[in-house]
């Protein structure tokens, strides 16, 4: 019986400072993709928590979706070196759909313009360009040089 209580008092005890305890996980202290969904209280994350931490794209780009698509197009080049272009200052290529969400914006598109879109057949690789009226896509030899514009990812 006394042992009964002894255990008791610890098991409560225990329970006690558990729920008093304010201390933290700092970001420094979780590995990559340790945290889930399905780790996550309901109601932990909303829309408006994430509302207050707004994002916003770099100068000269405009968003898309989730993107920062360069509002100019830089000089032509084929797709091998404008992915490198792009890459070197830590953005891509776009998309065939980002490129419609820009042209739906009323900016005009290259002629035609490069995007990231690829497409492998046999062993060949080619690249794929929209036209500028944003109504055809197609692919052409690989590195042919052709106009383009880089992505970003929007900044706090």
């Amino acid at each position: 019986m006394l042992v009964a209580c002894i255990a008791l008092v610890l098991a409560l005890g225990g329970s006690a400072w558990a729920a008093g305890n304010k201390a933290t996980i700092g970001t420094s202290a979780l590995k990559t993709g340790a945290v889930t969904t399905a780790k996550l209280a309901d109601g932990s994350v909303t829309r408006a928590k994430l509302a207050s931490k707004t994002l916003s794209c770099p100068p000269a780009t405009i968003a898309v979706g989730p993107a920062c698509v360069e509002a100019d197009l830089h000089a032509a080049l084929g797709q091998s070196a404008a992915i490198a272009e792009c890459a070197a200052q830590g953005r891509r290529l776009p998309f065939v759909n980002e490129l419609l969400a820009v042209h739906s914006l009323g900016i005009g598109l290259g002629d035609p313009e490069l995007v990231a879109d690829d497409r492998v057949g046999g062993n060949r690789r080619e690249q794929s360009v929209l036209t500028t009226d944003g109504r055809t896509a197609y692919t052409e030899t690989l590195d042919t040089a052709r106009r383009y514009r880089c992505v970003a990812g929007p900044t706090p």
